[in-house]
């Protein structure tokens, strides 16, 4: 698809412009890393273990710019 195409061409031509930290909040339980996973990693997780904090990182455009979006869970 198209925005495959401009996301490449930036990915490999201009790098990343913008890095984006993220923190999570909310109460335990309520599918913040099941979310997450799904959003960074396409898949769904079944089980977690709530005691491990995690760094999803996940590229995408944003106003026309690769930008690197770091999500702490």
């Amino acid at each position: 698809s198209i925005s495959l195409l401009i996301f490449l061409f930036f990915f490999f031509f201009k790098g990343i412009s913008e890095i984006f930290k993220i923190c999570t909040l909310g109460d335990s339980g309520t599918g913040k890393t099941a979310y997450l996973t799904k959003y960074c990693r396409d898949k769904f997780i079944e089980e977690y273990d709530p005691s491990i904090e995690e760094t999803f990182q996940h590229q995408c455009i944003i106003d026309d710019e690769v930008c690197l979006l770091e999500i702490l869970d």
